[in-house]
Formats: C-alpha cells, structure tokens, sequence
C-alpha cells in the first residue's frame, strides 16, 4: 500500500472509530442524550415568550423515535466507514480503491448529514436549540470538520 492510501485508510478507521463509539455510547447510556433530544425537541429552554414554540414536539414517544432513527443512522454510517476501511486494505488495483472511497464516502456524507442536517439544521435552527444550553453546535462543528476534511482526502487523485 502507497502511502497516500495507506493515510486514507487511517482516516478512514479514525472516523468510523468515533463514529462506532457515539453510537455505543448513545445504545450503553440511552438516557442521557435521551435528555438532550428531550430538551432540544419540546425546546423548554427558550425564553417562554418566544413565538417559536409552536414548532416544539411534546410527544415523549416521537423523541424516543428521532433518537432511535439517530442511532440506526450511526450505525448504518458506522458499518459504510468500516467496510470502506477494509476495502483500502485490502486494494488490489484502481477498481478497489475506488470501491474504497465510494463505500467510505457514503458512510462519511451519512455522518455528515447526521451531525449538520441534525445538529445545525434540525436542532440548531429549526428547534433553534442554538440560544439554548442545549446546542451541542461546538462540539458538532468539530465532529463536522473532521469528517469533512476526511471526505475531501480519500477522494484526492491518487496521481498528482
């Protein structure tokens, strides 16, 4: 394996890492960001005169349905990056790393839209948890970085 491949692949495998372990973490302690889609969701921590509150979802049992459509989504995006990292090492010829990167690159746009379709768009704006505690957009914006700039490399020409 080059070394240019050989970096994607450890890109690759440090994403679907962090990604395997927010999913572990979200199934071994359920609750706790449970509490975080809860708050996020009947946006109980907007100032009461708010004229957004209309768009709050009260329904304990639609929040148990997001949160679960979040963690299947990370395991999907988490099984895309893993096998993607198995395919770069296991390349043989072009066909295989391009495999590599499509399979990758599936997993890696899946994160992508779980941390900013659900962070920024869904909870940050329009439950506008981004003038609450419970915005979580800093620790999503660095999450978004790394994946980002992962999605960008493995998909470099390998012959520059």
């Amino acid at each position: 394996m080059d070394t240019l491949n050989m970096c994607k692949t450890v890109m690759v495998a440090l994403v679907a890492s962090y990604i395997t372990m927010v999913f572990f973490n979200n199934v071994t302690d359920y609750s706790t960001n449970l509490s975080y889609i809860q708050h996020v969701m009947t946006m109980d921590s907007l100032p009461q005169d708010s004229s957004h509150h209309w768009r709050s979802i009260q329904l304990p049992q639609l929040h148990h349905v997001a949160y679960l459509f979040i963690i299947i989504l990370q395991l999907l995006s988490s099984a895309l990056c893993w096998k993607g990292f198995l395919q770069f090492l296991r390349h043989t010829n072009r066909e295989s790393v391009i495999s590599a990167r499509q399979t990758s690159s599936l997993g890696l746009v899946l994160a992508f839209g779980i941390w900013f379709g659900g962070f920024f768009v869904i909870g940050g704006e329009w439950f506008l948890a981004w003038q609450t505690p419970w915005g979580g957009l800093s620790s999503a914006s660095r999450i978004l970085i790394a994946i980002g700039v992962t999605l960008i490399f493995i998909n470099l020409p390998d012959d520059y």
